[in-house]
Formats: structure tokens, C-alpha cells, sequence
């Protein structure tokens, strides 16, 4: 019998687009630099979420589109970010 069909689009938290990628990982340290501890769990959480649909989203074949929207996401979050350090 055949196992499930496991795709790999890299590293656990990885959602196999770069865009997408680099958006969290900014996004992922500047919450752990400059977000009180108190705080950090509801966005982590929110974060989490927003990984899981961008996934799904890819997987549901919509990379072009994802692309673009975290081409966005970062772009819009990079002024924060920045100031923020």
C-alpha cells in the first residue's frame, strides 16, 4: 500500500514562496526584538493563521496571486518594521 503524498516546500514554517517567506521571518524578529512577551502570543497565533492560508492558498494552486500578495504584505509592513528596528 502507498503511504500519503507528503509535498516539501522546505522547512516546517516555510510556504514555499520567498516572498512569503521573507515577510515572516521579518516579521517573526521584530516580534521576538521588540514586542513585550505579554503580547506576543496573540500575534504569533494571528501569524500562524495567516501561514496556514497562505499554504493553503498555494496549494490550492494560487502561487501567482500569493506572490503578489506578500510582495505587498511586506512592502506595506516594511516602514514598521524599520522603525521598529
Amino acid at each position: 500500500t502507498s503511504g500519503p503524498i507528503i509535498l516539501n516546500f522546505g522547512p516546517p514554517s516555510s510556504t514555499g514562496v520567498a516572498e512569503c517567506d521573507d515577510y515572516l521571518a521579518k516579521y517573526e524578529a521584530c516580534l521576538a526584538a521588540k514586542v513585550p512577551a505579554a503580547a506576543q502570543d496573540a500575534l504569533k497565533q494571528s501569524l500562524a493563521t495567516t501561514r496556514d492560508m497562505w499554504k493553503q492558498t498555494l496549494a490550492a494552486g494560487g502561487k501567482g496571486a500569493l506572490e503578489a500578495s506578500c510582495e505587498m504584505a511586506r512592502n506595506a509592513s516594511r516602514p514598521s518594521i524599520q522603525a521598529n528596528g
